[in-house]
């Protein structure tokens, strides 16, 4: 059973296109945003100025990473739309 479920989870992650990836990747990275911003309201309030700094730090980071990641998604969504032969301007 176990076995089973790994073989089709191995399939799955092999069929996945660079879009998909893209995609999920993207819209995932706002979680950990929205987290960070949490830990530096929380770490504000409670004075615990090293993670403060700490985490805006994380941000700045983060934010420059979902920039590339925007840039990729909006790449891979053009080129697979025309590969499907869509003429949309995205």
């Amino acid at each position: 059973m176990v076995r089973d479920f790994f073989k089709k989870w191995k399939k799955g992650i092999m069929d996945i296109t660079p879009f998909q990836q893209a995609r999920i990747v993207y819209w995932n990275t706002y979680i950990m945003i929205l987290g960070i911003k949490l830990g530096i309201f929380v770490s504000y309030r409670t004075e615990v100025w090293w993670l403060f700094i700490i985490l805006i730090a994380a941000l700045v980071n983060t934010l420059v990473v979902q920039l590339g990641n925007y840039q990729k998604y909006i790449l891979l969504k053009r080129l697979e739309s025309n590969l499907k032969g869509g003429n949309e301007d995205v």
